[in-house]
């Protein structure tokens, strides 16, 4: 699965709750870590790189820098779950084939 999630027809439509889960749902479900960066990087702008970094403490700029398709190195984990919350959404797991 290495669909290109669907990308919001406006910012708008990335402020309720809903929507930027599903968009991130998207995203994960892809398993494409470039993806998943950037689909990251377009929540947190449409939430505001300020109002993330405030709630967050990571430094806006670092933001910018790592929530692209070439940037995503720069997070650990803990930081990314920190911005998920944020964003007001949490990261969710299913079962996927088998073992």
């Amino acid at each position: 699965m290495n669909e290109k999630p669907s990308t919001p027809a406006s910012i708008d439509e990335l402020l309720s709750g809903e929507t930027i889960a599903a968009f991130l749902d998207d995203a994960f479900a892809t398993e494409d870590i470039d993806k998943i960066a950037d689909a990251l990087g377009i929540a947190v702008r449409a939430k505001g790189v300020s109002v993330i970094a405030e709630q967050t403490g990571l430094p806006g700029e670092r933001l910018e820098a790592s929530l692209t398709k070439d940037g995503y190195g720069d997070l650990s984990f803990t930081e990314v779950v920190a911005i998920v919350q944020a964003l007001g959404v949490r990261l969710s797991f299913e079962k996927v084939g088998t073992w």
